[in-house]
């Protein structure tokens, strides 16, 4: 169908671990909102509704973040057209 050329994959050890796979995944989710609750609290103090309401919506976007990232690529591939289909 296409000309495209592959090859073969080599078996030489990876830097990218289970662990280092992990820690990668742990540092992107939770890092920001960490870094974020810091600022905030360090600038605002924990007695001003500034901060809480800032983490509050960050909170709330990243709940939602995986599923719009599905729902584009749903749209983009046309997904949704072959699911009504079967």
């Amino acid at each position: 169908m296409n000309e495209t050329k592959t090859t073969e994959t080599s078996h030489e050890p990876s830097f990218m671990t289970m662990f280092w796979a992990y820690l990668d995944y742990v540092l992107n989710k939770f890092m920001p909102t960490l870094l974020v609750s810091f600022i905030c609290f360090y600038s605002f103090g924990f007695y001003s509704w500034e901060s809480y309401f800032v983490i509050g919506l960050m909170m709330f976007s990243n709940s939602f973040n995986f599923k719009c990232g599905y729902a584009n690529c749903c749209l983009d591939n046309g997904i949704d057209e072959k699911i009504e289909e079967l």
